[in-house]
């Protein structure tokens, strides 16, 4: 029986990965990429990884990039780039019969808030079904800026 209560990390997906290589994301994880986006985790012969050494311990395995939690990617956002992203849930008015209108869960909506100087929010209408995915949205969508 299958335990759906388990709290588990959420990596970035193989291309926001490659996204925050190309803009100097380095850290140590045990998680990473081969060039056709499967990821793998470490074994004892490979405990961490960085982007830095990847290439010379696993170029056989055809490494592409380590693959960071969503958390650390957001971390990098905040002390590289001076944002903060957040997930925020969004409900709007939805006619379901002529006339007749309802407030419905429409999805979680990202916006990127500087941390210093303006108080401008960029809020793309991006919606996505979990928080965690509108919060890679918005690392992406910040990341396609700064490259």
């Amino acid at each position: 029986m299958e335990n759906n209560n388990f709290i588990t990390e959420d990596h970035v997906g193989f291309e926001t990965a490659k996204l925050l290589r190309d803009c100097g994301f380095e850290a140590e994880v045990k998680t990473w990429w081969d060039d056709e986006g499967n990821m793998y985790k470490a074994s004892d012969e490979y405990p961490v990884l960085s982007n830095y050494d990847g290439k010379d311990w696993l170029g056989h395995l055809d490494f592409e990039c380590i693959a960071p939690t969503l958390n650390m990617a957001l971390k990098f956002i905040r002390k590289r780039y001076n944002y903060h992203i957040i997930a925020t849930p969004e409900y709007g008015d939805v006619e379901y019969m002529p006339g007749q209108w309802q407030e419905e869960f429409l999805g979680w909506k990202y916006s990127i808030i500087p941390l210093e100087g303006s108080t401008s929010l960029i809020h793309p209408s991006v919606y996505a079904k979990t928080p965690e995915s509108a919060c890679e949205e918005g690392v992406k969508f910040m990341l396609n800026r700064k490259i």
